[in-house]
């Protein structure tokens, strides 16, 4: 990705290290909504020099999903620029790590065992809404915006969205 395009996320680990954290994050997302029976298409294993083209996964009613990881236990779904969304989803995803063992957090060596967990999802609307906005903080890589896992809807509410849209 271009400097204009994204912005460093990490001091301490190199691009090619967050891309493959967030591939398995996207691998477990894909295999959760494939066993609930809502995912169009299948995970997408190629390897893209300009990006995912604005979305990871495609649900069965047409809407598209950004998953997006975070290598905090518990984490948070943030975005980079005031307004920012991936530019083709309708949604997002946030997947975290449980670091095991405890203390030694799986980003830092990643032949570590963790437990990769879905927090949930969220609209963009409901991301951005005026009502509840999401949390702005800088921890010295410019400013972020944030929610926190209670900020979003669980999976069973997403099943039956999908269902809802398909009719």
């Amino acid at each position: 990705k271009s400097p204009l395009w994204t912005r460093r996320v990490s001091r301490d680990w190199s691009d090619a290290v967050l891309d493959y954290i967030g591939l398995k994050g996207e691998w477990a997302a894909s295999h959760k909504l494939d066993k609930l029976g809502i995912l169009k298409t299948p995970f997408d294993q190629g390897i893209y020099i300009s990006g995912d083209g604005g979305f990871d996964l495609e649900l069965i009613d047409g809407r598209r999903a950004a998953v997006k990881f975070n290598h905090r236990n518990g984490g948070f779904l943030m975005f980079e620029r005031k307004g920012d969304f991936p530019p083709k989803a309708d949604l997002a995803i946030l997947v975290y790590g449980r670091c095991n063992p405890p203390g030694k957090c799986h980003c830092y060596k990643i032949n570590t065992h963790e437990v990769v967990t879905i927090a949930g999802w969220i609209t963009r609307a409901k991301f951005w809404d005026e009502k509840n906005p999401p949390y702005e903080s800088n921890w010295g890589l410019g400013p972020r915006w944030w929610k926190p896992p209670r900020c979003l809807d669980g999976l069973d509410l997403l099943v039956e969205s999908v269902k809802e849209n398909m009719g």
